[in-house]
Formats: structure tokens, C-alpha cells, sequence
């Protein structure tokens, strides 16, 4: 069951709303992980992952995806900007 800790300031940001310890607690059931401690001094957050068959929940970015989705804030698969359009010559 693979640990990780981050920032819970970085991950509001990424969210792009406040979210509650208790709500975070229930949010991230959906990604079968499970809220371990928090650190107020170090504003960090440790969660065990249950599921290791999703690894895009092993870091912050994918906690807030996951978050996102389930609260409505985005829907799919994000969009991702890589290349500039080219104009045809």
C-alpha cells in the first residue's frame, strides 16, 4: 500500500477551492485511498493508497484530478495543451 505526502496548501490550489480535512477524508474514499495524518506545522497531509492499479493517485496533481472529478469541477478527461496549431503552407 503505497504512502504519500503532500502540501495541503498545494493541493487546494490545484483544486481551486478550500476544501475541509473531514471533506477531504470522505473525497478521497473515491480513489481508495485513506487519509493517514496531518502535520499543521509543515502544512503536510499523509495518505495510504489502497489501490495500486491507480498510480496517477501517487502524487498531488492526481489527488486534485480525482478531487476535481468527483466534485463536479471537471468532468473527462482533461484537456492538455503540447503542441502550437501550425499553419499549412
Amino acid at each position: 500500500m503505497p504512502t504519500i505526502n503532500f502540501s495541503f496548501k498545494d493541493l487546494q490550489e490545484l483544486v481551486g477551492e478550500k476544501i475541509s480535512l473531514d471533506k477531504l477524508k470522505d473525497l478521497l474514499s473515491y480513489g481508495k485511498a485513506e487519509f493517514e495524518n496531518y502535520d499543521k506545522d509543515a502544512d503536510e497531509i499523509t495518505i495510504s493508497c489502497g489501490d495500486t492499479n491507480l498510480p496517477y493517485l501517487w502524487s498531488t496533481e492526481g489527488i486534485s484530478r480525482l478531487i476535481k472529478g468527483v466534485i463536479g469541477k471537471e468532468k473527462g478527461i482533461p484537456k492538455l495543451k503540447a503542441f502550437k496549431k501550425r499553419k499549412n503552407h
